[in-house]
């Protein structure tokens, strides 16, 4: 992957508030990503699955120039869920350039301004 995004300034915005130091899950999804590869990530309650979903995720949307329409669509199974996604996410992913929206019945943040990421 060309202009690759370093982990270290992915890191930063999403593990700043946990110490900026990604767990071993993190880490090793970071390394096995691959864009043209579907994926799954299995690992225990709260142990950091969302952050290392998103961050190579983040990262290879934040490396491509032209962003016209939504990139990645991540589908919730629960309106509670996809707000506590957007809660957490949206802060990171703004420090990487990218815009994360939420649209479910009772919440919608989608604006003008296409998103690169979608929650629905």
């Amino acid at each position: 992957m060309g202009n690759r995004i370093a982990f270290s300034d992915v890191s930063r915005a999403f593990l700043s508030r946990f110490g900026g130091r990604p767990n071993p899950i993190q880490a090793k999804v970071w390394k096995a990503f691959d864009p043209a590869v579907d994926s799954v990530v299995i690992a225990p309650t709260a142990s950091g699955k969302t952050e290392a979903v998103f961050m190579p995720v983040a990262a290879e949307l934040a490396r491509r120039r032209e962003r016209e329409a939504i990139q990645c669509l991540v589908i919730s199974p629960t309106r509670a869920l996809a707000s506590d996604l957007h809660r957490r996410l949206v802060n990171p992913l703004e420090k990487l350039r990218l815009r994360l929206d939420v649209a479910t019945s009772d919440r919608n943040t989608v604006g003008k301004r296409a998103s690169d990421i979608l929650i629905k």
